[in-house]
Order: structure tokens, then C-alpha cells, then sequence
């Protein structure tokens, strides 16, 4: 951006330019009774986040009322929890230069935190609130000149993904105040001014893949559709829209998934704001073109979810994610394209797949990796039964400052899968190959190999998947040498993440409370053991936290040097009552492995072969012998 336009036009406007880029009006007086009689054109979030009427924004927070005005009212005290976790008690002027850490100050200028002081005042209509949220953003004016961030690239108050964010916060407060002072009304004015101006000069840049220029393209769209006096908000409507469409076309899979991968987090806050600002477009007819451009593609996304989601409406926290709930909006724009139950099936792009039936559920992540909210697994799944989540991933902590971040929750380890000497695996040699995915009337099957631990240790890792509806899941892995020396001797151990409790039976383990989940190896030379480790469980029963230490079950062995190392793991979920449950293998055959699994007087042969095409052989639930 010119150095000059920035100063003038963006960072410090004058009067004089202010009123040059209106129509029809001169002066702060004429504008403030010009607005008391617009500004209920502008729609607010609702408690998904999804743009409402203000009345249907209030019903629809009615649930969360007494958590809302508990958060108000310590704002209104000045005790600010900012971005993530950390709380602090200001004076009587809020430090805007406080420490929030690294990445949280950044957060911190999103304003987000703010939002309960909106939500406070659609719920009770006391303007005490809007008092406040007026008080602070006016010291907020007075001081952001003099905020230092501590990324040197980064300007706090004026790079793109703060302008986006604070904005259309900034903007619901300032529909919703009437009988504003008239230095809220010039500050108000000039910052929605130079944000949108600010936007704007980001979007002449062209497409940059990620999800700041879709957030910041959004904002400069919701300016211009809710200030449209502004002259320039034609441009700024054209602008934002073609850089959504762009980013319609290129950062979303044919399956519907964003590039990112985080379908709980990222994923959903793109999506937010593509149908928010669809739902401002078809408001009127002139712009009902550029509303179906943004049409087929959200349709696709919803289509994704509906596949992935399992029956409890709570997204899985993969990548850069926490568990959250798929929002009452989207499900019930879901509803409306009558779908029907969801099937097993392979989103072959983005790469997660799906094994169910009607009370079981196992996500599959074996896709390429996604830029920087990438975890490292590889072939992690998650699994869920009848209506529990019983394994899953660790997730995300509360923001990147966390100190586990990095540690813990990026980490392999932090996954349901196989790891080699607890190592993480080339992620970028990660993505399934050779990837299987059916689903017949009595089972569905999944199989894929990944190469994240070829470079490292000389090993391919083909791991299979097969699910006997509507009773157990087997995990078989193979680890196979393809260079000289491979990694024989090398340490394995089989992770798996469960907010269930668990107990040590034989060489397994067994949740005894219901519904539940038996672990039975099939290789009794593996050492079991039990750990607690941290993980996302938001939405779980029994858990009140967003994040707590979870149960940690793994199987240790070792890789052998003359032939191919195998191992497999029984998974029987029960609802009420557990199955008298017995996994044996046989791993003879170079080619194949044998397995015999007894449940309550049943028996049940299976054969997976290493290659698919020879194909499974089931003999399933005769007499047990």
C-alpha cells in the first residue's frame, strides 16, 4: 500500500476527505439522524455466528443468557479475557498494549472478547452495555497509534486478518447504539472508512492462498453492503465478491473440504463467512447474481459436512482444531437439500473417509498436508458409537501460545495411528496411497499406505481398516522395509486417545462404564500400557472443560528385520452390555493375515490381504468352536 494513501486516506482521515466519500451528506449531525433512521438494515450474529435479524440474533442467545451477562458484566468491570485464556484487570483505561502474549495480542485487537456486551444488550435492550463497548472503543482510538506487536511483520492494529475481524464488530456495535456522542460517530466513521480502504488496497494484490483474504475480503463486502452511502462501496462490493469467488474455486476440494483441512475450525470460519455474505446479497434482487455465485460451492461444503459429522453434530478436532458443534444453522440448511442418513464414503480430494452405519462412526485423515495448521499424522482416525465419542484426537489447545502446542498437540503422538520410535513422520510424504474405501451390507472396509517414515527409518506403512457392521473394527498395520538397513529393531507403539476410563484386562483394556469400548491386541508380545495425556473435549459427557487429560492406551513392539511387522487391534464398542471378546491372528502367510475373532459364542474368520485386489475373505458369526 503507498505509504501516503495509508497515512491519509486509511490511518488518519480528515473531516474534509470523510465527507468527500459520502453522498448527500456534510457534516456529523446530518449523518448521525441520517443513520438512526438505516442502521437497522444491519443484520448481527446469532449464536452459531450466522447473520440474523436482531430479534432472531436475541432468541437465539436466550439459551446462553446467564453465561452472556456473567461475561459482560466483568468487561464492564474492565477484567478482559483476551485471546485464548488469559485474563487481565485493568484500570480505569484498558492497556490496548497489554501482554496477551505473542500471538495473543494480535487476538486481542480482533475484539472479539467484546461480543458478550452486543450479545448483553440484544438479549435485555439495557444500553449499559452499548455505554461501555462506546467507552472502550474510544480508548481503543486513542491509544492504537501507540500499540507495538511483538511480530515485526505484523502491524497489530492494521494488517489485514485485525481490520477483518474487529470490523464487523465494530460494525454491529454501531448499528445497534442510537443517540451516539459525536466523536463516536467521526472515530466510528473514520475506521470503518480506513478499514474498508485498508481492505481494499489488500484485495488489489490478487489472490493469496489462506484464509486471511477470504476473512478480509468478507469484511470489505459487509462495509459496503451495510454502509452503502459510502461511494466507493460499489468497488468494494465488486472487489470482495470476485475474491470469494476466487477463493471458492481454488481453496476448496470438488468434495466440498477447504484446503486447510480444519473442518472445525478454519473450515468453519470461511464458510461462516461466505453464506453471511450471501445472506446480505440475497437480500436484494439486484445482487441475486452475485449470491449464485457463491451458491453451488457452499452447497458442496454442506454436503461434506453432513458426510463427516457423526451422529452427535460435533466435529472432530483435526488439524488446527478443537471439537465444536456443527452449528443449528448449517444443520438445518442441511435438512433442507433431504440428503438422507449418512453413508460410508471416500472424499477422494481432501482426503478423510468415513466407515458407518447407523451407530458407528470412524473418520479417516490420510490427506496431503495443508500449510501451516497442519498436524503430523498419518492414517489417524477417530471412532464413535452409539452416540459417544470413544477415541479421538488430541485436537488443539486454547491458542498457538499454548505451551503444548507444539509439544503435545501437533505431535504424532497426539494421534490415534503407528508411530516409529514415538517420531513424528515426514508429513509431506504422508498422503494415502493405494487408497481402498467400500461399504457393503455386512461391512466397510479401508486401506491406504503412507511413506512418512521412508526417508527416516526405510519403512512403508499400509495400515487397513475393516469395520463388521454393527459390531467391531479391526486396525491392522503393516510395516514393510523398502531400503537397506531398514529400521529393524526399531521401537512401534500403537496410540490410542479415549475420553473414556479405562482398566488393564489380560494384554488389553476395557471401559467398564456403558456405553463402552474393548481393546484386545491381536499380538500378545506387544507391552500395553496407560498414560493420561491432554486432549479437546468440548461436547464429550462428563467433561466441563474445554481441555483436559484424557486416557493414553498404547502397544509397544518392534519392527523386525528379516520380514514384514504386523500387528492388529480388536475395537468392539458395546451400549449396554460388553461382548465376551477373544482376537486371535495368524501372521504365517507372507501375503495375508488370518484373523479369528469370538464374541458371546460367535466366531468369525477373516482374511486381509496385502493386496486388495486379491480382495477379503469373511466368514462371519458361525458357531464359536
Amino acid at each position: 500500500m503507498n505509504a501516503e494513501y495509508f497515512q491519509t486516506q486509511v490511518r488518519k482521515i480528515s473531516d474534509a476527505d470523510l465527507f468527500s466519500a459520502f453522498d448527500g451528506v456534510s457534516d456529523y449531525e446530518g449523518w448521525a439522524a441520517h443513520w438512526a433512521a438505516a442502521r437497522s438494515r444491519v443484520l448481527v450474529l446469532n449464536a452459531d455466528e450466522f447473520l440474523a435479524s436482531w430479534n432472531a440474533a436475541a432468541v437465539s442467545l436466550e439459551t446462553q443468557r446467564e453465561t452472556i451477562l456473567e461475561r459482560a458484566s466483568r468487561i464492564i468491570a474492565h477484567e478482559i479475557t483476551g485471546w485464548g485464556d488469559v485474563t487481565i484487570a485493568h484500570g480505569t483505561v484498558v492497556d490496548f498494549n497489554a501482554d496477551y502474549g505473542e500471538a495473543g495480542q494480535y487476538g486481542f485487537h480482533y475484539w472479539d472478547w467484546a461480543r458478550p456486551l452486543i450479545q448483553a444488550f440484544l438479549l435485555t435492550r439495557d444500553r449499559m452495555y452499548l455505554a461501555t463497548f462506546d467507552e472502550l472503543f474510544n480508548q481503543w482510538y486513542e491509544q492504537r497509534d501507540a500499540v507495538k506487536g511483538r511480530i515485526e511483520t505484523l502491524n497489530v492494529i492494521w494488517y489485514e486478518l485485525g481490520l477483518a475481524r474487529r470490523g464487523r464488530v465494530f460494525l454491529e456495535f454501531y448499528a445497534l447504539a442510537n443517540d451516539l456522542p459525536r466523536l463516536t460517530h467521526e472515530r466510528m466513521l473514520k475506521t470503518l472508512l480506513g478499514s474498508a480502504r485498508g481492505l481494499h488496497e489488500e484485495q488489489k494484490t490478487g489472490y493469496r492462498l489462506g484464509n486471511w483474504q477470504v476473512m478480509g475480503a468478507y469484511a470489505l463486502g459487509l462495509i459496503a453492503l451495510s454502509v452503502p452511502e459510502f461511494r466507493e462501496s460499489v468497488e468494494w462490493l465488486r472487489m470482495a465478491v470476485d475474491r470469494l469467488a476466487w477463493h471458492l474455486e481454488k481453496d476448496f476440494y470438488p468434495d466440498g473440504c477447504h484446503w486447510e483441512r480444519c473442518p472445525s475450525s478454519y473450515m468453519l470460519t470461511v464458510f461462516r463467512d461466505l453464506r453471511n455474505l450471501a445472506t446480505l446479497l440475497e437480500r436484494t434482487e439486484k445482487h441475486a447474481e452475485l449470491a449464485a455465485r457463491l451458491a453451488g460451492p457452499l452447497e458442496r461444503s454442506l454436503k461434506f459436512y453432513h458426510s463427516i459429522v457423526p451422529d452427535d453434530h460435533v466435529i472432530s478436532a483435526l488439524n488446527d482444531g478443537g471439537r465444536a458443534r456443527l452449528p443449528d444453522s448449517m444443520l438445518a440448511e442441511i435438512e433442507k437439500l433431504n440428503l438422507g442418513p449418512a453413508r460410508s464414503e471416500q472424499h477422494v480430494q481432501s482426503g478423510f473417509s468415513v466407515l458407518r452405519d447407523q451407530s458407528h462412526h470412524i473418520l479417516i485423515n490420510h490427506g496431503p498436508p495443508a500449510g501451516g495448521h497442519t498436524h503430523l499424522d498419518a492414517l489417524s482416525f477417530e471412532l464413535h458409537a452409539f452416540g459417544v465419542p470413544m477415541l479421538i484426537d488430541s485436537g488443539i489447545g486454547l491458542t498457538y501460545d499454548d505451551p503444548h502446542y507444539a509439544t503435545w498437540y501437533r505431535r504424532a503422538t497426539a494421534h490415534n495411528m503407528l508411530t516409529i520410535c514415538d517420531a513424528d513422520p515426514d508429513r509431506k510424504a504422508t498422503r494415502g496411497e493405494a487408497v481402498v474405501c467400500v461399504d457393503q451390507a455386512n461391512h466397510a472396509y479401508f486401506a491406504a499406505t503412507h511413506r512418512g517414515y521412508e526417508s527416516s527409518h526405510g519403512l512403508l506403512h499400509r495400515r487397513h481398516i475393516l469395520f463388521i457392521k454393527p459390531e467391531y473394527i479391526i486396525i491392522y498395520d503393516v510395516l514393510s522395509a523398502v531400503s537397506s538397513p531398514a529400521a529393524g529393531g526399531a521401537q512401534l507403539t500403537f496410540h490410542l486417545h479415549s475420553p473414556l476410563k479405562f482398566v488393564q484386562f489380560a494384554s488389553g483394556f476395557f471401559s467398564p462404564v456403558t456405553p463402552g469400548l474393548l481393546v484386545i491386541p491381536a499380538n500378545s508380545d506387544w507391552k500395553a500400557s496407560q498414560a493420561k495425556a491432554l486432549a479437546s473435549v468440548t461436547n464429550i459427557p462428563g467433561y466441563t472443560a474445554d481441555h483436559a487429560e484424557v486416557d493414553w492406551l498404547r502397544f509397544h513392539g518392534r519392527v523386525l528385520a528379516s520380514e514384514p511387522t504386523r500387528f492388529a487391534v480388536l475395537l468392539c464398542p458395546f451400549e449396554k452390555q460388553p461382548p465376551n471378546g477373544s482376537f486371535e491372528a495368524d501372521f504365517t502367510h507372507q501375503a495375508r493375515a488370518k484373523f479369528v475373532v469370538g464374541q458371546n459364542q460367535r466366531s468369525s474368520t477373516i482374511v486381509i490381504p496385502d493386496d486388495p485386489a486379491d480382495g477379503l475373505e469373511l466368514l462371519l458369526n458361525g458357531p464359536s468352536t
